[in-house]
């Protein structure tokens, strides 16, 4: 399965219009705490194993809507969406550079 990834313009532009995806932050904690997009829900990648449940509860209650999942660069993201693709969880995007390129866009994002 081909990884599906989203731009930081196309996913700023996305909520200017009003669209709500879904946003899943794979940071750690203290990261999420520094900055985070407004919304986003944390489930650090070193927990996701044992929560995935909450994603697919999130993806049931809301099945017309995209999960982006972020992180600071996009590596950690891109590991989270193959974890969820094997569990079931699809039409997630990677958010290609994280949330430091998506700060670029958006000044109330800090780059770290």
């Amino acid at each position: 399965m081909a990884l599906l990834e989203m731009t930081t313009q196309e996913l700023y532009d996305a909520l200017q219009r009003g669209e709500k995806p879904i946003l899943l932050d794979v940071r750690e904690p203290e990261e999420f705490e520094f900055t985070h997009l407004p919304e986003a829900k944390l489930i650090p990648l070193g927990e996701l194993k044992d929560r995935v449940g909450e994603v697919i509860r999130l993806r049931s209650a809301h099945p017309q809507m995209p999960i982006v999942v972020i992180c600071r660069l996009g590596g950690r993201s891109e590991k989270a969406i193959e974890f969820l693709a094997r569990n079931g969880v699809e039409d997630c995007y990677n958010l290609v550079g994280g949330v430091n390129e998506y700060s670029k866009l958006d000044s109330n994002i800090l780059s770290y």
